[in-house]
Order: C-alpha cells, then structure tokens, then sequence
C-alpha cells in the first residue's frame, strides 16, 4: 500500500481532517479506504470520509464565492491536484496548505494565484455531531413529572 507521503489524496486529507479538530492517521485512512489500495478517487474520499464520522459532499464550486463559513475545504486545481484552503483572509488571500511537497507549513496565495484561481472542485467535510443523553437530570424531570 502506498504511504500517505506518496499519495496526495491521502496526505491532504489527514492534514483536513486535522484542521476540521478530529484528525485521521495515515492508518485512519488506509483502513477506510482498504478497498482500493493503489489509487484513491475523490468520491472514495467522501465516502472514507463518512466511514470515519464526517458528512462529507463533493461538487463544484468556486473558492472566490465559497461562504467564509464552509472553509477548511480541499479544494482541487484544473489537473486534479488537492490544496487544503483553511481559510479566506479577505477578497484576495486565501489560507493554505499545499502538502504536495511534503510539507505542511501554512501559505499564504493570493487570489490570482493559479492554484485557488483555477479550483473548480471542492471536498467539504464536517464531523458528525452526536447527542449523547445524560443520566440524571433528564431522567430525574422524566420521573419528577
């Protein structure tokens, strides 16, 4: 199996779900994507994405008219390569993580940089809220009533 510095897909997504506050290992995502061990497709990261706990879509769109609230996303360029944009700083920055050589430093890229410019496919995900029901007060009012 490839090791997440070989694969971008995979490598962007760890860093993504790291930013989006419950982060997937290497081996997270190796095990929910053990189906197709040698080349990964974005629909396969949605759903290895909701394997894992996340709602997670795919489609269209366009960073520069993205709503600031959707952001961290993985973002893909013309050739398919992934970016994780964190975060929109204003009209013409946007923040970034380009683990594609190996690093994970956070950049800076200006709109008319051809990376966030030419992204017309975005991965949003977002972890999956759970209720979790509380012994005591809600059963105390339940048996109070």
């Amino acid at each position: 199996m490839n090791s997440a510095t070989s694969d971008p897909l995979i490598n962007h997504l760890r860093l993504l779900t790291e930013h989006l506050g419950h982060g997937l290992s290497e081996t997270d995502l190796f095990r929910v994507f053990k189906s197709k061990p040698d080349a990964y497709a974005v629909e396969d990261a949605v759903s290895a994405l909701e394997v894992a706990g996340y709602r997670a879509d795919f489609g269209k769109a366009r960073l520069l008219k993205l709503d600031p609230i959707l952001f961290a996303v993985l973002a893909f360029d013309a050739e398919g390569s992934p970016i994780v944009v964190l975060d929109r700083e204003d009209k013409d920055r946007f923040l970034v993580i380009d683990a594609s050589t190996g690093s994970s430093e956070l950049q800076i890229l200006r709109r008319q940089d051809p990376r966030p410019s030419k992204a017309r496919r975005v991965l949003r995900a977002a972890r999956r809220r759970t209720i979790q029901r509380h012994r005591g007060i809600g059963s105390g009012l339940r048996s109070a009533i």
